[in-house]
């Protein structure tokens, strides 16, 4: 007791004095504590026989003894429950017991360690009575209702003290409270006349406690009538009690059920109870059987992979994951779909009351499928009026950067006999002319641009252009919509031309969607060739169409009457067509593409060609020709397709 003018304070303490050269006996009591993830614990060994040092082991991780002064310190890092075994030495021997910690979530409510579900306590009329509410989560307050006569809580400390008055039985509703808020639980205490013989309460009937072998295991027997000593028989291998305090503690070696008669003995008499202890077998750490060593996937595909492990895991973990996967980690399931191509190295890991077992995970996620036409160029013969050599072409989206080329001198070096001399390059849109150039090595402003264009010639794949050669060739970036070349001298020469055009942009969304050339179609040097190159990572479907008869419903004079048209991928065939209605694609498949890329319907009868095919990336050349040798005006056009 403590007085001053307001009152007197009353707390109980408990002083165990153990003969002289015994080992220590832990006199802590309730052998449970109480933690939260990232917030500051502490709990203090305390034993009789004066000891010398102190263990704990295993501790949870963020926490450590001081073995001086038996004081366990430190903030947890981790969620969980874990069986610390105690131990204080003298020079005599050493005294164990064993120490639940809960260790619960930061930000969450309290949880009520000291009594799990409904729990017993005891005490005697006169006799000073203790007990303190144990709770992770650092409660602020903590509360006890309704209390045996004679007994009070300390609402900040959670203990609960005084000398009761009156026997009888009351369940208490305890509760304990933070800033998140309050979780309770049920303390059912007994209070004993003075002057019987000790009753024990801590096993009403037939009462089961569990073990592990190789685990830390810890009983008290608790009983009215301040026993002088206690005892327990038959224990199961690797147990023993301490009689003076009724703490039954070891660690299991054999898995078994044993029923023990607990005895609690004071200057009255002795009580008895039975105990139903069984020791199961040790849980053996997981064992990872998968993942396998590497795993792919691709940036906006889902993705799902089970962690496969022995030992019934009770957590999986998977850290870093790659953008846009998680795991249940409950089940073990990484799902997602992933959103950043990269190879991540995942750490995997399996729980469960055993320990943790590790391994690593790679997970390569390739980029998401696509692909694109970056290069379009048609050769043939240009002239004046319907023979001129245009070229158009379709943007989707803006900002495009293209190098666009008229190639005509320089085709002799490669075995061309009436090659353009000098040709003219005009690029136009739906309001007129936008660029031109004459001499490739000088821009229309008069500047010099060789370097600029030889570097990006050479990037994108384009044959070299000779120094002080007549070809021609523009660096435009240019928005949504469609835009068409000419190559043409003002004074109406004809040769042998070449017109490109190259997407020079390795990132970004716009693209080319359509390529289209017009052109006179001869014989020999002047048959329509068209090339094209389709980069990415998977195939490309795309409609090719070769326009002849067609082509007079626009005004155009000496047209092609039957073209067709041939596919090669180096010098293979790999698709051909005649007539468009015949085929490997059916007229209706053809009109049902050719409206939703917005081609201009072919006539039922035509002689036109037409083909759908599924390109992989690559360069591939298409031949514009007429049956039987014929010549004339077409147009050849590739559309990206659904």
């Amino acid at each position: 007791g403590a007085t001053n003018g307001t009152g007197t304070g009353n707390a109980t303490l408990t002083v165990t004095v153990a003969a002289a050269g015994v080992a220590p006996i832990i006199t802590n009591s309730p052998l449970t504590a109480g933690g939260t993830v990232g917030t500051a614990f502490g709990f203090t060994i305390t034993a009789s026989g004066t000891p010398t040092s102190y263990s704990a082991s295993p501790l949870p991780a963020g926490l450590t003894i001081n073995t001086a002064t038996g004081a366990i310190t430190g903030a947890p890092t981790a969620v969980g429950t874990t069986s610390v075994l105690l131990g204080a030495t003298n020079g005599t021997g050493t005294g164990n017991a064993t120490l639940t910690v809960t260790v619960a979530a930061a930000g969450v409510a309290p949880i009520i360690t000291g009594t799990p579900g409904s729990t017993n306590s005891a005490g005697t009329i006169g006799t000073p009575f203790s007990y303190t509410i144990v709770a992770s989560g650092t409660p602020t307050s903590y509360t006890a209702s309704p209390l045996p006569a004679g007994l009070s809580i300390v609402a900040a400390t959670g203990v609960i003290t005084g000398i009761p008055t009156t026997a009888g039985t009351t369940t208490v509703v305890l509760g304990a409270t933070n800033a998140i808020g309050t979780s309770t639980a049920t303390l059912t205490i007994t209070i004993f006349p003075a002057g019987v013989a000790p009753i024990i309460t801590s096993t009403a009937g037939s009462t089961n406690s569990g073990g592990t072998v190789g685990t830390p295991f810890s009983y008290t027997i608790v009983a009215s009538g301040t026993p002088t000593s206690y005892t327990a028989s038959p224990l199961p291998a690797g147990l023993s009690i301490v009689a003076a305090t009724g703490v039954i503690t070891g660690t299991p070696t054999t898995a078994g059920t044993t029923t023990v008669v607990l005895g609690a003995t004071n200057a009255i008499g002795t009580s008895t109870a039975t105990l139903t202890i069984t020791v199961v077998a040790a849980v053996s750490v997981p064992v990872i059987t998968a993942p396998a060593t590497t795993l792919p996937a691709t940036a906006g595909t889902p993705f799902n992979y089970t962690v496969v492990a022995s030992g019934t895991p009770t957590s999986y973990s998977a850290n870093p994951l790659p953008a846009g996967l998680t795991i249940n980690t409950t089940t073990g399931v990484i799902t997602g779909t992933p959103t950043t191509p990269g190879r991540t190295v995942v750490v995997i890991t399996a729980t469960n009351a055993g320990g943790t077992s590790t391994t690593t995970l790679v997970i390569d996620v390739a980029p998401a499928p696509s692909s694109r036409i970056v290069n379009f160029a048609a050769r043939a013969i240009s002239g004046p009026g319907s023979q001129t050599l245009i070229m158009g072409f379709v943007v989707a989206g803006d900002g495009k950067n293209l190098l666009v080329r008229g190639i005509g001198p320089t085709l002799s070096s490669l075995g061309i006999v009436n090659a353009l001399a000098d040709p003219l390059l005009t690029l136009f849109n739906s309001t007129g002319t936008i660029a031109t150039n004459d001499d490739w090595q000088i821009n229309s402003a008069g500047q010099d641009q060789t370097a600029l264009i030889a570097a990006t010639s050479a990037r994108v794949g384009a044959f070299p252009l000779p120094n002080g050669s007549k070809d021609s060739a523009l660096l435009v970036t240019v928005n949504n919509g469609a835009l068409t070349t000419g190559l043409l001298r003002p004074n109406s020469t004809t040769g042998v031309a070449l017109t490109e055009v190259y997407d020079t942009d390795t990132t970004g969304t716009s693209r080319l969607i359509n390529v289209s050339a017009r052109m006179n179609v001869t014989t020999g040097e002047g048959t329509l060739i068209a090339g094209l190159i389709i980069a990415g990572n998977a195939p490309k479907r795309v409609l090719i169409r070769g326009i002849g008869p067609t082509l007079s419903v626009f005004g155009v004079l000496g047209v092609l009457a039957d073209p067709q048209i041939t596919v090669f991928a180096n010098s293979s065939v790999i698709a051909s067509n005649d007539n468009w209605e015949t085929g490997t694609s059916t007229s209706d498949q053809l009109t049902a593409v050719s409206a939703q890329v917005g081609a201009f319907a072919l006539p039922a009868g035509s002689k036109d060609a037409a083909l759908l095919v599924t390109l992989p990336p690559g360069a591939y050349t298409v031949q514009v020709s007429g049956v039987g040798n014929t010549t004339g005006v077409a147009l050849i056009e590739v559309y990206e397709a659904p």
